[in-house]
């Protein structure tokens, strides 16, 4: 697995999943597939993952620092009021996104984790002495 891979997981309502690897560019495709547009987009690689370091309010609007995780640049920018609060939107529908993301993938290993125990208990793997 090269950098620029990722490994996609989805996880079926009934607690399975399945892997995939796919190259960066294919899971940026995915990503956005799924997304309303960016707001904001790295400047060098394009990236809808860019996310403030420091921002500070100047006369003109705000003065923000950000980093791009996929190319790891950093760059400041000037945003008037009005593209500051799409930004912050964007960002929020996207801690939204990861949160939801996590207690999907949290559901579908303790689903996981639960048919491993039942099935090690109905194999008498599982003794009193373990607890």
């Amino acid at each position: 697995m090269t950098n620029a891979d990722r490994i996609v997981v989805e996880v079926f309502p009934d607690g399975s999943g399945a892997e995939t690897l796919v190259s960066a560019e294919e899971a940026r495709a995915l990503r956005r597939a799924s997304a309303p547009a960016a707001v904001v987009d790295c400047c060098r690689c394009g990236s809808d993952l860019v996310h403030p370091l420091d921002w500070e309010k100047t006369k003109s609007g705000w003065l923000v620092t950000l980093r791009c995780p996929e190319c790891r640049s950093e760059y400041a920018a000037v945003f008037d009021a009005q593209l500051m609060e799409r930004f912050v939107a964007q960002l929020h529908a996207q801690k939204r996104a990861l949160a939801h993301d996590l207690a999907r993938l949290s559901l579908g290993r303790f689903a996981d984790d639960a048919q491993r125990f039942v099935a090690a208990l109905r194999a008498d793997h599982i003794l009193p002495s373990d607890f």
